[in-house]
């Protein structure tokens, strides 16, 4: 209940300064950001947010000091840089505070809202779009959007999937899978289907003590889907953007190592929108301490993963590095869907974890 009446001020202020984003609400997003920090448990979260809020504030500095259009297009992406990621970690912080014995609900709610997305996509297959059909109820318009629920892009789309598929290795909701499988193929996306693929094996390796009928339904839900891969589509891979993009970064690392460019700085001077892969955007803009963090937190998670031995555990652990891996070709994080659902899992494995900890 205390954490409760701190973080509804906090909330207040982070959308009031999102929607002034001027530099008098700045002092405000920064001031509620490290009262928002004191109440991250995680260390390395807590050190990779404290990061970005002392860039944040270098940023701003710098347009003091040299105020003109460019430096305040600067400030200005890293203050709704800041409002987002804030925004996050009150998701995480929220995500930790929930009773281990309510995790089974929460994966419920995840898989009904799969099967929602699933259900939207297989009617958009027979151009039964049910949100061009709602606009055009109320006489709104709307622009042709590609087939991927609700979401408006496969990438997102296959994203969610891929990260909250572990959820349904389980009893009953393992029926499921077939469908999920064949969307997420369907969908055609290298980043979605690398991490199953990696969700999958950590859990086929982990799941021992498991019914032996859900590891024989995965099996076959992804020789199902890999079948229908192989017979209606041509071979995914890599474009030419993402390799570009991830050679310009490593080219101009010694140019940014040190300090990085700042929060919400890539797409001011990467020229594109994301990089198409988590780590280097992070390395990009954070520099060599991001690096350092981020380094230090994919460990933790790879450690937890191979100690993990309860079903929960394990499973909220597939989800993780199902995360980790799409980061490798996709932008996970830096997306609302994607981005709020994966603070939501890092924050219950943490909760996971370390009650374990207390326990043992």
């Amino acid at each position: 209940m205390r954490l409760a009446w701190a973080i509804f001020p906090i909330s207040l202020t982070l959308i009031y300064a999102g929607m002034q984003r001027n530099g008098n609400t700045a002092i405000l997003l920064v001031t509620a950001s490290v009262v928002l920090a004191y109440y991250l448990k995680d260390h390395w979260v807590r050190a990779w947010f404290l990061w970005q809020i002392v860039l944040a504030v270098l940023m701003y500095s710098i347009l003091i000091a040299f105020p003109c259009q460019y430096t305040m297009r600067l400030h200005m992406n890293a203050m709704d840089f800041m409002v987002k990621l804030s925004a996050g970690i009150i998701i995480f912080i929220a995500a930790t505070e929930i009773c281990i014995s309510k995790h089974r609900y929460i994966f419920n709610v995840f898989c009904i809202f799969v099967l929602f997305e699933c259900l939207v996509f297989m009617f958009q297959q027979y151009n039964l779009d049910i949100e061009q059909i709602s606009a055009t109820v109320i006489g709104a318009t709307m622009r042709d959007i590609p087939r991927a629920g609700t979401l408006g892009n496969k990438n997102f789309f296959a994203a969610i999937l891929a990260i909250t598929m572990p959820m349904f290795f389980r009893k009953k909701w393992c029926w499921f899978l077939p469908i999920i499988i064949l969307v997420l193929f369907l969908q055609q996306t290298t980043g979605g289907i690398v991490a199953a693929t990696v969700a999958i094996a950590y859990f086929l390796l982990k799941s021992k003590q498991f019914r032996i009928e859900t590891k024989a339904l995965i099996f076959a839900s992804l020789a199902f889907g890999f079948v229908v891969f192989v017979q209606f589509f041509d071979t995914i891979a890599l474009d030419d953007f993402r390799r570009y993009t991830w050679w310009d970064i490593l080219r101009s690392m010694p140019q940014w190592i040190y300090l990085g460019n700042g929060p919400g700085s890539y797409p001011i001077w990467g020229g594109a929108e994301h990089v198409h892969n988590d780590y280097f955007e992070a390395f990009f803009e954070g520099g060599i301490v991001s690096m350092v963090i981020i380094t230090g937190y994919l460990i933790s998670i790879l450690y937890n993963a191979y100690h993990q031995k309860s079903q929960v555990g394990i499973i909220l652990s597939a989800c993780v590095l199902a995360l980790c891996a799409n980061a490798l070709v996709n932008y996970p994080l830096h997306l609302a869907p994607s981005g709020f659902i994966a603070a939501f899992l890092l924050g219950m494995a943490y909760r996971w974890r370390t009650t374990l900890r207390m326990l043992t």
